[in-house]
């Protein structure tokens, strides 16, 4: 996960996940909803999310280079 300038969530998926939607959430490892995903590009196999960020937006500098979720 990084933070783009404009302070959305830019998230790579790995390709066990299946096909990402529109507007799911992203969730971390203590299960906290931290984003909803706004828009789905790249490569099909292995796609990027663009989130943006629900709540504590301070809490989510700890969370970069970390696994997240969604659901």
């Amino acid at each position: 996960m990084n933070i783009s300038t404009d302070g959305y969530l830019i998230l790579r998926c790995s390709n066990d996940i299946g096909i990402p939607k529109r507007m799911m959430g992203v969730f971390d490892r203590r299960n906290r909803k931290i984003a909803r995903v706004i828009k789905i590009f790249g490569p099909t196999r292995s796609p990027y999310l663009k989130a943006k960020p629900t709540g504590n937006k301070d809490r989510l500098v700890s969370l970069v280079g970390g696994d997240l979720f969604l659901k």
